[in-house]
């Protein structure tokens, strides 16, 4: 497999077309996803470094699985993407030294995901 590209620590694009589409439209269906997103995805997060710590490999190749359809429902390419490299490498045991450094460079991007969409939130909420 080969090596992610460097990720651009700018704001991150959400594309919620998909979100939307799945939703029919509705508001509450898409605040309902909103909500469950930013109360799960920190824990799981915070599950994935505690496994790369501790390099307990196949947990963290469960939980990027786990997590990676969530990236796709918001439209944040970047995260969907490194999670399937995290997931793979941990699966195969190839390239585990990258699996961190990876993970380390997804976490202000994410930062930015959760501000964006608790904008989005406080929007749909008005």
């Amino acid at each position: 497999m080969t090596k992610l590209k460097a990720i651009d620590h700018t704001e991150p694009e959400l594309n919620l077309a998909y979100l939307h589409d799945i939703a029919d439209g509705s508001k509450e269906f898409m605040l309902e996803m909103i909500d469950i997103f930013l109360s799960q995805t920190p824990e799981y997060l915070n599950q994935i470094q505690r496994s790369i710590e501790q390099k307990d490999w196949l947990v963290v190749a469960e939980i990027a699985h786990k997590i990676r359809p969530t990236f796709t429902f918001i439209g944040v390419d970047v995260a969907t993407q490194t999670m399937a490299s995290i997931e793979h490498k941990a699966r195969s045991g190839v390239h585990l030294e990258e699996i961190a450094h990876d993970f380390n460079q997804l976490k202000p991007i994410l930062d930015g995901v959760f501000r964006k969409l608790l904008e989005i939130r406080k929007d749909f909420a008005q």
